[in-house]
């Protein structure tokens, strides 16, 4: 924690965007609807986010979960895999809010059978950047099940590491704060 901290206090660089590769890895807690008589359950997350420009990026992601029925006689495999939208209110800076909307399938594993069903979700977070490659991600989803119209809640927090060069666009992002300021600062002067 006091690594992290230190992390975040050095750094003042922004997230790169258009054109840069991010992996983002998760855990956290899924809510069930209590029309599906399941426990709370422990989730485990993957996705690569691909940035389409400055603000908006797209997900693929999946994650797993072995919640506990809720007469506690055995447990039920969740997979989900979907495809998001987000869209960064921020391009630049230290914390970098977004909101989320995507869709995809979830797969429901019960000892006497399973079932699949199609699923929308809407949500959001809040991104906190360590580095020009490290940052953290606290997530928060509605998830709405065609099945019985079952709609769940997911919470995650994780880590997510960025790759690549983009185009100008990301360039410019990763520069740090100090220094994007001070060329808008000398603009204004020259323009005097």
């Amino acid at each position: 924690l006091l690594a992290c901290s230190m992390l975040l206090a050095s750094s003042s660089t922004v997230f790169a965007g258009e054109g840069e590769a991010t992996l983002n890895l998760g855990t956290g807690v899924m809510v069930f609807d209590s029309e599906r008589n399941l426990d709370n359950g422990t989730i485990g997350s993957v996705g690569l986010e691909y940035g389409l420009t400055e603000n908006v990026a797209a997900e693929i992601s999946y994650l797993q979960t072995s919640p506990d029925l809720d007469n506690g006689d055995g447990h039920v495999d969740v997979r989900e895999i979907r495809l998001d939208g987000l869209y960064y209110f921020l391009s630049e800076g230290r914390w970098l809010p977004y909101a989320a909307i995507g869709a995809g399938t979830g797969k429901f594993a019960y000892d006497a059978g399973s079932f699949t069903e199609n699923q929308v979700n809407l949500g959001g977070g809040v991104r906190v950047i360590a580095n020009e490659m490290l940052s953290f991600r606290v997530d928060l989803r509605g998830i709405h099940g065609d099945e019985d119209s079952d709609t769940d809640t997911e919470l995650t927090v994780g880590m997510s590491w960025t790759v690549g060069d983009g185009n100008e666009v990301g360039t410019n992002r990763t520069k740090t704060l100090k220094t994007v300021r001070q060329t808008a600062d000398v603009k204004t002067n020259k323009e005097r």
